[in-house]
């Protein structure tokens, strides 16, 4: 029997929800979606936030970005005012099939503000970690998502039981400038391979890419998820290229 039900939905101009909007009417057409639009680059600790660790999702900062959503979310699911799910993506990169954006953020910014100084810029010394997930697997854990809390089969009764990290493979910072400058300098993009270390205050658009961030989606792997889209590094010439025909659109 086909679903029915209404889903209110935010952030449909953006890169991610754009992309997440399309795989949802993808797999519900009969829904009605009503749609409203340390920073030194520095390795610093081993840990890697598990979402099946309830002490790991209650621990992170308050201070973190976007937590005091999420606190609010939490709190009102605590009160039975509504049957929250949240997702959390690591450094989201791909192509994105949303009607209006459909570049990401941390990769592409490292690259525009490249296109704009002549040279590949890094914050600190680049030895800082965070996890990737191309833009489809991570639409993908939102319609698993969904499908599990339709189904019924969901029997957690603590808000934070239902926070689900969406994190894939690992990679350092440094790795990926020194690709990136590599592939802009072979384009004509730069002057020269060389990177310039800079410090946060300098370029604070490159703030995602000087901090850490490590998780692991044992709970999205429980609901059956898996990765099947292209690497990371392998996605970097065309991120180039995508990002140098948005410069030029723009210019």
């Amino acid at each position: 029997m086909a679903h029915q039900f209404s889903l209110f939905f935010l952030g449909v101009t953006g890169y991610i929800g754009g992309s997440v909007l399309v795989e949802l009417k993808n797999r519900y057409p009969n829904a009605q979606f009503t749609a409203l639009n340390e920073r030194d680059g520095a390795f610093h600790s081993d840990k890697i936030y598990d979402d099946n660790n309830l002490d790991d999702i209650k621990g992170i900062r308050v201070d973190a970005q976007h937590r005091d959503v999420d606190l609010e979310i939490f709190s009102a699911g605590k009160t039975g005012h509504i049957d929250p799910y949240i997702i959390a993506p690591c450094t989201v990169y791909g192509k994105g099939r949303g009607p209006v954006r459909n570049l990401s953020i941390q990769v592409n910014n490292m690259i525009r503000v490249a296109l704009r100084r002549k040279e590949l810029v890094q914050v600190g010394p680049g030895t800082n970690l965070w996890n990737g997930v191309h833009i489809d697997d991570l639409a993908n854990l939102y319609g698993l998502l969904l499908d599990h809390a339709l189904s019924g089969r969901d029997k957690s009764t603590d808000p934070f039981e239902r926070f689900y990290w969406g994190s894939g493979d690992e990679y350092v910072w440094g790795d990926i400038a020194k690709e990136l400058a590599r592939l802009l300098y072979a384009r004509g993009a730069i002057q020269s391979e060389t990177i310039k270390i800079i410090k946060i205050e300098e370029e604070p658009i490159l703030n995602p890419t000087s901090t850490n961030s490590r998780s692991v989606s044992n709970r999205g792997i429980a609901l059956g998820w898996t990765l099947s889209g292209t690497p990371l590094f392998e996605t970097l010439p065309q991120e180039v290229e995508w990002t140098l025909a948005e410069a030029k659109a723009n210019a």
